[in-house]
């Protein structure tokens, strides 16, 4: 219990004050460790966005909006459930050092932009050590068009789909996988039940991972799993639906946490009760579904970042 103590203490400066709900959706990463352990306790990083005065030329003379602030923010992100700070650790800039836009075309009947490009990752530890570096040589392609958007969204594709490239190996060599968006049930106003008094509390535990070291989350997973076992099977209350909601955010919960931890097989366990308690649309439950493609979306990463470590 000591562990579920020191839990709550540190809950409250993260959930003091925050209005009750029922679903809480957050992002973090999930359990898959990367190659290298050397820096799993970053919490942050900084991104940088470094470009041509051509891509700005290019822009202008289109006459459309250059929001390379914006950009920055929204793309340049790596995995790991980190943060983006200004004094992050990682510090992370994607460089494009050549843009030349080469004019539309036609590729197979679908319209395409022909873009030349060279750019450029690196990215430094919070000794300002270069610890990656990833480049992609002079290259003039054409790029499918999305007729659905304008030519910035499409340009800004381009540039984003590249970073990803470079990106891609320092994720799975110094960061946990993969990056999860999902949610964690809540369960609203619950002030006539004491004993229920933490339960929301408790669900904040998860927004909280990306303030907590990587090497002390199993103790404070550990803690909240410990606190929702009572009310796995929780029957106390007469009002029958109540009682199943809190079942289903207990087991949802839990199982979420278990996943965190991959320990998938636990967390299986928990679906057909999740999918017993949890009210139905049309006669379909959602609950055990998010469960599963939550389960398959890190085991396909596993495989990915096996397969990954093996290409030369």
């Amino acid at each position: 219990m000591k562990n579920l103590s020191i839990l709550f203490i540190l809950l409250f400066s993260f959930s003091a004050g925050a209005q009750k709900r029922k679903n809480v959706n957050f992002f973090t990463a999930g359990a898959v460790a990367p190659f290298s352990d050397k820096y799993i306790d970053y919490l942050s990083y900084s991104p940088k966005f470094v470009y041509t005065p051509k891509l700005k030329e290019f822009f202008e003379s289109k006459k459309i909006p250059f929001d390379p602030n914006g950009f920055t923010a929204n793309v340049i992100q790596i995995a790991g459930g980190l943060k983006n700070k200004p004094d992050g650790e990682f510090k992370v800039t994607y460089e494009v050092e050549e843009f030349q836009f080469n004019d539309f075309s036609e590729v197979d009947g679908e319209k395409a932009m022909i873009v030349g490009l060279k750019a450029n990752v690196k990215v430094h530890d919070a000794n300002n050590e270069l610890i990656f570096s990833r480049f992609m040589a002079p290259l003039t392609k054409a790029y499918v068009y999305n007729k659905k958007q304008k030519l910035q969204y499409n340009i800004n594709q381009i540039l984003e789909v590249n970073y990803d490239r470079l990106v891609k190996e320092f994720n799975y060599m110094y960061t946990f996988g993969p990056r999860i968006y999902t949610n964690v049930i809540g369960l609203g106003k619950i002030d006539d039940i004491p004993e229920l008094a933490e339960f929301d509390n408790s669900i904040a535990v998860f927004e909280a991972m990306k303030d907590i070291k990587r090497s002390e989350q199993a103790a404070i997973l550990d803690g909240v799993i410990e606190y929702w076992k009572p009310f796995l099977k929780y029957a106390k209350i007469k009002d029958k639906d109540r009682a199943a909601d809190l079942r289903l955010a207990a087991n949802y919960n839990t199982a979420m946490a278990l996943i965190l931890q991959n320990k998938f097989a636990e967390a299986e366990k928990l679906i057909p009760t999740v999918k017993a308690n949890d009210r139905t649309i049309l006669g379909m439950t959602l609950r055990d579904g998010e469960l599963r493609s939550v389960i398959a979306s890190v085991k396909n990463y596993q495989v990915l970042s096996k397969d990954f470590k093996l290409i030369d």
